[in-house]
């Protein structure tokens, strides 16, 4: 057994001592202590105190039948008759290290893995030959199963309410720039200062928030996987009580309290529980990952130091024994980060700013030392200089100029490999292919060289990749081989992938052309699909040939000329000449062919120019957005703005990855010289690490989420840039004109028999048409569509709908009065309104739809969390679990909204047009107002109707069920029930977006099914209720029947139906001077 000793140094004037480590360098130690193994020569110490400690904790968990304290040590084995004497260790890959289990006169190894264990047996055979025995158990449970199970959808759920909430908050990050810019229709004039601001800081949150959703995205499998990554008693606790006790325990405590609600009780408490879990994982991840870093950190320049010791000092190279760490020593290098300045400590040993080894002369003079007024903890220093060289580690890691090569090798190569950085610094060994991308080939110009801001590497460091690092190797034999494998088979060019081709688990040559036509066929396959969709939807023959085309040389291509390279070198290495004997010796990997991208490093920036970069990042990327903000009063978003950038520099400056890229391999990091003595701590601690960097950090879920939100980014920038454009021509006198509107009153459509379509033709009670006798579900619907027309149109128009001039009049004067009075005229938002002669004091309002594109940025943001909670509720099973508390959500996720945001909502000028109005403006001339309006407009007059308590008939238009509560003043859902009707045709996906109230009617649509938004048309839902209610009266319009397909109406007159609409087509021309 082997023990360590623990050696501890007091010094006599621990205050001089202190006070002298404050300002320079000092050999003298204080409060430390200094582990190392085998036995010290401590003649030279003062006041020695030698203690012997007892063996640490091994990684192994040895446990014996039939005395535990059979095994104490996982190096006791080499004392043991019965046990192998090769030394046994565990790879941090590994969650736990292995354990040793003495069971019926076997050694039996036991490895557990998330889900399953191997159990290495060493048995005995009849003729006493030793061997052994690898067994695969099984040990979980069905109910185990079914609890992750029920984890994994809880957590599912809440990472899809994690994405809406992300979206929205980008959202409202850039829908604040028309209003915090003094943009409006009238003078389109805006501040160039907050459009930069934003700018500034939309790398931050996007970064931010892709790494929140890759976080959200290991919660899930963690929580499948049973909370591997930080498995404990009270991590288990933890998700019990999270996922069980608290949902449970509330719903209980409802029921026999008789709330109104329990359910959606306790559906709250489980969200905010998960919510909080989620919050102490992200937490968790990021001190494990900041933690490694230093860590790692600390093991390096360790590691460093005593290759450096191991050399002559006289004649070593600083430049070149410190290049890992990228420490410039001949331009301006601090003195403490050179090699000889370098302490030696341990994990658990104070840092010291100078080589003690290195004592000074006896008769060295003594220099009085000055008391310094602040004495720094020498805590604080160590952790000062361990984030000093990781930050430079890490903007190093990220700023140099790099080389992809790729190779062709063989299995007996890798052999050979050396430390001097695999094949790309062999000199045996040329790449097949080499890639430069274009910044790399910026650090190598000489202009820049000239400024001292990079130095070309000659020759290049090999740099590892995160699959390297986590020594991730996949196999492909002819016993794993599958063809669901190959058909999801992507192409990754610069993942290591090992092919045996020969031998005794080599692939056959049928296998391997297998594997090339199943990784092209599913590519071709998804690409014929995506085409396909185009095709349905007739998007048109230039989308199609543009979609193959990229496919077809982005994709299909380089996979041929992948398989293809594969195939021709598993050919050749199957030709080859047998060895003399006439046999392979398959032993040495031979067999083995390797596709192997590597990493070279280039060029190198100073150090000067990481710092100067840091600087430049926390000053245009942090504080000008985030107190641009707050100069704003859009607290809420930089409050989220705070958080996710304090986490994303914590992330980004102490990137464990970035060190471990410097040393190759976890497993190059270990407390003993040996590599064999490491302490279970520091196993769980690389378990850790290992899936930190590879599942979360480096995980392909974060690059797609950051294409994702910078997609998103920069479509809202180009709307809200377009909507500049257009949006002065807000109100339909300053727009071209729209299609003409066609009516043949000589024509009708009589009530259709033999059906109940639909019981909502006739309104009553409330929503009862005005003054004109029958009250018909068509004169909402026409009227809804008269907003987007000018006022010669209107007038027209109603004239030949109602029959008679002035039956329904527009009163866009009065309108336009109450926008200058109440300084609205500057919102885009447009309605009119229409009197009754025969009916006063009795109004309709019709609010105008989508139209320009600050309409749609409007509509995504009052309706895009609405509309991805459903979609978020639709796609996970169990969704509907949550619909007592979307509205909360939906609620909670708006606060992101500064003020500004909802002071300009649309619905706030509708809302106070109608109170105003029925509060007497204008001389009291209304007493009572209805409400229509289709898309947009439906779903601003089903607000506006809640919050005013005026009855809406909207067509097609929007929900406000789930975001009721969002709005403000909020809506009451009794107001939602009772006093708005909504007509939804079937296939209306957008008519489905904000939850139905319970007055809608369903309606039929004739649009062909490949048409997704051919249904949302107010004036196909015009023709629909026509065809199927009667026209009573009304004119039908032209387009039921050329544009919509109905059937030809009946005929009062002598002429034909196109007859008819010729002639009116002409009329229209002819007054409207086209």
């Amino acid at each position: 057994i082997k023990y360590k000793m623990k050696v501890s140094f007091d010094l006599e004037n621990q205050d001089a001592a202190a006070a002298s480590s404050a300002i320079v360098p000092d050999c003298s130690v204080t409060d430390a202590s200094i582990q190392e193994e085998g036995e010290k020569d401590v003649t030279d110490a003062a006041n020695v105190n030698v203690a012997v400690s007892p063996p640490p904790l091994a990684p192994q968990h040895d446990a014996d039948a039939s005395d535990a304290k059979a095994n104490d040590h996982q190096h006791d084995d080499d004392d043991d008759d019965d046990v192998d004497s090769t030394p046994f260790q565990s790879h941090f890959s590994l969650r736990i290290p292995t354990s040793t289990v003495h069971f019926r006169g076997h050694l039996l190894r036991v490895i557990d893995t998330e889900e399953d264990q191997i159990v290495i047996q060493e048995a005995s055979d009849r003729s006493g030959r030793k061997r052994v025995l690898v067994k695969h158990l099984s040990p979980n449970i069905p109910g185990q199963y079914l609890l992750r199970l029920s984890y994994t959808l809880l957590s599912l759920l809440f990472l899809g309410f994690l994405f809406v909430f992300c979206f929205q908050v980008l959202l409202f990050l850039f829908i604040a720039l028309p209003v915090d810019s003094s943009y409006n229709s009238q003078t389109l004039d805006f501040r160039l200062l907050p459009l930069v601001s934003t700018l500034l800081g939309f790398p931050v949150m996007v970064y931010g928030m892709s790494s929140l959703m890759a976080m959200g995205a290991a919660f899930v499998i963690d929580t499948w996987r049973g909370g591997v990554l930080f498995r404990s008693t009270p991590a288990e606790v933890a998700y019990a009580v999270v996922f069980l006790v608290v949902p449970l325990a509330t719903f209980a405590v409802a029921l026999m309290a008789r709330a109104e609600a329990p359910w959606r009780r306790a559906a709250g408490m489980w969200a905010v529980s998960v919510a909080v879990l989620f919050g102490v994982f992200g937490c968790a991840v990021t001190w494990r990952m900041v933690g490694a870093c230093f860590w790692l950190v600390e093991r390096y320049f360790q590691m460093l130091e005593e290759r450096v010791e191991g050399e002559d000092k006289e004649t070593t190279d600083i430049d070149n024994a410190i290049d890992n760490a990228n420490i410039d020593g001949n331009h301006a290098t601090p003195k403490r980060l050179q090699p000889q300045h370098i302490p030696r400590y341990e994990s658990k040993r104070q840092f010291s700013t100078r080589n003690c080894d290195s004592p000074s002369p006896p008769d060295a003079p003594t220099t009085p030392v000055p008391t310094p007024l602040l004495r720094l903890p020498p805590t604080f220093l160590r952790y000062r200089e361990l984030a000093d060289r990781a930050l430079l580690l890490t903007q190093t890691a990220r700023y140099s100029g790099t080389r992809h090569e790729r190779y062709r090798v063989s299995g007996a190569d890798v052999l050979d490999d050396f430390d001097g950085g695999g094949f790309a610094l062999h000199p045996d060994y040329a790449p097949l292919e080499t890639r430069t991308d274009l910044y790399s080939r910026f650090t190598a110009l000489s202009c820049l060289a000239a400024l001292r801001a990079f130095e070309t590497l000659d020759p290049p460091r090999r740099i590892y990749q995160w699959e390297e690092l986590r020594e991730i190797t996949p196999f492909l034999t002819r016993f794993n081989y599958s063809m669901q494998k190959m058909w999801g088979r992507g192409i990754d060019g610069r993942r290591r992938t090992v092919v045996v081709a020969r031998g005794p688990s080599g692939l056959t040559a049928t296998q391997m052309r297998f594997a090339g036509v199943c990784s092209v066929t599913g590519t071709v396959l998804v690409t014929l699909c995506f085409v396909g969709g185009l095709v349905w939807m007739a998007t048109g023959p230039g989308s199609y040939v543009v979609v193959a085309l990229v496919s077809l040389v982005c994709c299909v291509v380089p996979l041929v000329r992948s398989n293809r390279e594969m195939y021709s070198m598993y050919r050749s290495l199957n030709e080859e000449e047998e060895e003399p004997t006439g046999e392979r010796d398959d032993r040495h990997g031979d067999g083995n062919v390797f596709h192997v991208w590597e990493t070279v490093r280039i060029t190198r920036p100073k150090a000067w120019y990481c710092y100067t970069r840091v600087a430049i990042e926390i000053v245009f990327l942090f504080l000008w957005p985030f107190i641009a903000m707050l100069g704003k009063k859009n607290y809420p978003v930089a409050f989220i703005f705070f958080m996710l950038s304090s986490f994303t520099f914590l992330w980004r400056y102490f990137d464990a990855s970035a060190v471990l890229s410097e040393l190759g391999s976890l497993s190059k990091v270990n407390s003993g010289k040996d590599g064999l003595d490491e302490t279970e701590e520091d196993h769980k601690l690389k378990h850790r690490l290992s899936e930190i960097v590879g599942k979360v950090y480096n995980s392909r879920g974060r690059e797609v989420w950051t294409v994702v939100f910078a997609v998103f980014g920069l479509v809202i920038a180009v709307l809200f840039l377009s909507a500049r454009g257009n949006s002065e021509n807000i109100t339909p006198d300053q727009r071209a004109l729209r299609p003409p509107i066609l009516l043949v009153s000589d024509f009708y459509y009589p009530p259709l028999e033999g059906t109940i379509a639909y019981p909502t033709c006739k309104l009553n009670k409330g929503f009862s048409f005005p003054g004109v006798g029958s009250s018909d579900l068509a004169d909402y619907s026409f009227l809804s569509a008269l907003a987007y027309e000018r006022s010669n149109v209107t007038t027209v128009v109603m004239e030949k709908w109602f029959g008679a001039p002035d039956v329904v009049i527009d009163e866009e004067e009065f309108v336009t009065q109450f926008r200058i009075d109440s300084n609205t005229q500057s919102s885009p938002v447009y309605f009119k309104l229409f009197s009754f002669p025969s009916a006063p004091g009795v109004g309709v309002m019709s609010i105008r739809g989508s139209e320009t594109t600050y309409d749609w940025i409007v509509n995504m943001q009052l309706w895009s969390s609405s509309g991805l909670a459903q979609f978020v509720k639709w796609i996970t099973p169990y969704g509907w679990i949550w619909n007592p508390i979307i509205p909360d959500f939906i609620r909670w996720v708006n606060f992101a909204q500064s003020p500004s945001i909802r002071n300009v909502a649309y619905y706030k000028v509708t809302t106070r047009f109608v109170n105003d109005v029925l509060a007497g403006y204008g001389g009291n001339l209304y007493d009572t107002i209805r409400i229509t309006g289709a898309s947009l407009g439906g779903g601003l007059a089903i607000i506006t109707g809640a919050q005013t308590d005026a009855f809406t008939v909207a067509i097609s238009g929007l929900g406000a069920t789930l975001g009721r509560k969002a709005f403000y003043p909020p809506i009451d859902e009794e107001k939602l029930n009772t006093q708005t009707f909504n007509f939804i045709p079937e296939r209306d996906f957008i008519a489905r977006i904000g939850g139905r109230a319970p007055f809608f009617q369903n309606g039929e649509c004739t649009a062909p099914k490949n048409n997704l938004f051919g249904c949302h048309s107010m004036w196909r839902s015009l023709c629909e209720i026509q065809y199927k209610c009667g026209t009573y009266g009304r004119p039908v319009p032209c387009r039921c029947v050329e544009q919509f397909g109905y059937p030809l109406p009946e005929r009062n007159g002598t002429r034909s139906f196109e007859q008819a609409c010729q002639e009116e087509e002409a009329a229209w021309n002819e007054l409207f001077s086209l």
